[in-house]
């Protein structure tokens, strides 16, 4: 988790010049040096830390809420995900969840709420397991 938000930081600047979201005159306006990786990785830690008894559909709802809500009070708009932010997005989950059924399962759910294709799902999980 630590990675992926330093990781997020150190390349900002490259990242916004690569991206069509941001314009290089904005680059020196925006008030922080980080992208939307790293609201997704405190958005998941956020929705998950209180989720410990919730089935599928309450875990699902709740990471897509504080995904937006995070994303809102940065970027304004709701969080679309990319492929490449696939581990920062579930880096915290190992962190939270002690069994490797659990960090699987978890990110598999986190994951099918940011991406549409199972891809970038299936990179999400294996990037959880790795870090597990």
């Amino acid at each position: 988790m630590y990675g992926a938000i330093w990781a997020d930081i150190i390349s900002f600047k490259r990242e916004i010049r690569n991206s069509q979201i941001f314009y290089l005159s904005n680059v020196q306006k925006l008030p922080f040096n980080f992208t939307d990786h790293t609201i997704a990785t405190v958005a998941i830690a956020d929705a998950l830390l209180p989720l410990a008894d919730k089935n599928e559909s309450e875990i699902k709802t709740e990471i897509k809420n504080a995904l937006n809500d995070w994303h809102n009070k940065y970027f304004h708009g709701d969080y679309k995900g990319s492929e490449n932010s696939a581990a920062a997005a579930i880096s915290a989950i190992p962190y939270i969840y002690t069994d490797s059924n659990q960090v699987k399962e978890i990110a598999q759910m986190a994951a099918s709420v940011i991406y549409d294709d199972i891809q970038s799902i299936n990179n999400a999980v294996l990037a959880a397991l790795a870090i597990y």
